[in-house]
C-alpha cells in the first residue's frame, strides 16, 4: 500500500516553484497527515494509561481511603478528650466533616455519613440536596435551560448528558430562527458577490469529492470482475471508498485512486488551479475536523482521570502525569501514617488541628498545600 505521505504536488521540470493553490494542497495533506497521528496516539496510548494506572494507582487510592477511614475513627474518638478547649473541638468537627465527606461512597458510605451527621450541624443528606438545587439553579440560570427534576445531580455524567441536550436543543431553535430570518431576508434582497462566491465554492468542492467517487466506483465495481482475487482486492477497496465519501474525507479518497492506480501521485502537478482550490476546500474542512477530534479526546481524557482542563497533556507526558500522581499519592498515604501514630499526644493533637485549619484556609485562598511534618512540630 502506498503511503499517505507520497500524496504530494512536486515541481515538474522546467518549473520555477509550485503555485500557491499547490503549496497549500501540499500544507494542507502535511497537517492533516500531523493530525492523524496525533490523534492515533491518543488512541494508542490512553489503554495503556488506564492499564498501568489500574495497575500503579487504584491499589493506592484504596489504601489511602483504608488509612483516611482510620484517621476519621481515631479522630471521632478524640474528639472528647480532655484538655480541648471548645475552639479545637468546633475546628476538629470540621476536619472530621470534611475527611467523612469524601469517603461517603461504597461499604462506609452509611458508617461515614453517621459520623458527618455527629459533627455536622444539619444532616448529610438534607446538605446534599440544598447543594443539588443550589447547583441545579445555578447551571439553570446560568445557560438560561431548564434541566428538568429527572436528572441525577448526583451523576456528573448524568448532569452532562442533560447540559449537552438541552444547548444543542437550544442551539437547533436558534439556528432553526437564524435559518428563517435569513431565508426571509434572502427573499427580500440581491446575495452579495462574497455569498454567491463562498455557495459557488462550496458546491464546486462538493462536486470534486463527487468526481473523483465515480470515477473510483467506476473502476473499482466488483461485478465486472471474473477473476475472484481480483473482485475481493476491489471489494474491499470499494468498501473503503465509500467510507471515505460518506465522511467526505478526499485525502483517503486520492490515496485509493493511487491504490487502484488510475493516477499516479506526480500527476497530481498537472491538475488545474480551479480543481486545487477546490481540493483545498474539502481538505480544510477534513483539517477542521480532525483538529475538533483530536480537541475532544483530550478533554473527554481529562474529565475521565480528573486532570485539569488546562494543565498541558499529550500521549507523550501522560506516563509521566500518571507518576507524579502515584508519588504524591505515596506521599499523602505516608504523611497520613504518620499522624496517626503521633496524634495520641494532645499537644500535638491540638497544633495538628490548628494547622490542618490554616492549611484549608490557605489552600481556598491561594492555591496553597503545604503537608504537616511531625518532624518539625514535635515537641
Amino acid at each position: 500500500m502506498t503511503s499517505r505521505a507520497h500524496i504530494s504536488i512536486t515541481a515538474q521540470t522546467g518549473q520555477a516553484e509550485l503555485s500557491a493553490p499547490q503549496k497549500k494542497f501540499n500544507t494542507l495533506v502535511q497537517k492533516i497527515a500531523a493530525q492523524r497521528k496525533l490523534l492515533g496516539d491518543w488512541q494508542e496510548a490512553i489503554p495503556l494509561f488506564q492499564q498501568r494506572r489500574a495497575r500503579e494507582l487504584d491499589p493506592l487510592l484504596a489504601k489511602l481511603d483504608g488509612v483516611s477511614t482510620e484517621l476519621v475513627a481515631f479522630l471521632d474518638g478524640a474528639y472528647a478528650q480532655k484538655g480541648l478547649s471548645k475552639t479545637d473541638r468546633s475546628k476538629l468537627a470540621g476536619i472530621i466533616c470534611d475527611l467523612a465527606d469524601t469517603l461517603m461512597q461504597g461499604d462506609r458510605a452509611e458508617a461515614m455519613k453517621a459520623i458527618y451527621n455527629k459533627y455536622s450541624a444539619t444532616d448529610f443528606d438534607t446538605e446534599a440536596r440544598e447543594a443539588q438545587q443550589a447547583m441545579k439553579t445555578l447551571l439553570e440560570e446560568d445557560l438560561g435551560i431548564e434541566l428538568g427534576d429527572e436528572v441525577d445531580m448526583d451523576s456528573p455524567e448524568a448532569v452532562m448528558r442533560a447540559l449537552h441536550a438541552q444547548m444543542e436543543a437550544e442551539q437547533a431553535r436558534m439556528d432553526h430562527i437564524a435559518a428563517e430570518k435569513e431565508k426571509h431576508r434572502s427573499q427580500h434582497r440581491k446575495k452579495s458577490a462574497r455569498e454567491i462566491k463562498q455557495q459557488a465554492a462550496e458546491k464546486d468542492a462538493s462536486q470534486s469529492l463527487r468526481e473523483v467517487y465515480r470515477k473510483l466506483a467506476s473502476a473499482l465495481h466488483p461485478d465486472r470482475e471474473t477473476d475472484p482475487a481480483e473482485r475481493a482486492r476491489k471489494t474491499a477497496l470499494m468498501q473503503r471508498v465509500n467510507q471515505a465519501y460518506a465522511n467526505k474525507n478526499l485525502l483517503d479518497m486520492l490515496q485509493l485512486q493511487i491504490e487502484a492506480e488510475q493516477i499516479d501521485p506526480e500527476r497530481m502537478a498537472n491538475l488545474s488551479a480551479e480543481r486545487l482550490r477546490h481540493y483545498n476546500q474539502v481538505l480544510t474542512d477534513q483539517l477542521r475536523e480532525l483538529q475538533q477530534e483530536v480537541k475532544d479526546t483530550e478533554l473527554s481524557f481529562k474529565r475521565q482521570f480528573g486532570i485539569a482542563p488546562m494543565e498541558k497533556v499529550t500521549p507523550a507526558n501522560m506516563m509521566s502525569i500518571l507518576r507524579e500522581q502515584v508519588q504524591w499519592l505515596a506521599h499523602d498515604i505516608h504523611q497520613m501514617k504518620n499522624q496517626l501514630a503521633h496524634l495520641d499526644d494532645l499537644k500535638t493533637l491540638k497544633l495538628w488541628i490548628r494547622t490542618q485549619v490554616q492549611r484549608s484556609a490557605d489552600f481556598d485562598a491561594f492555591g496553597m498545600d503545604e503537608d504537616f511534618d511531625f518532624d518539625d512540630y514535635r515537641r
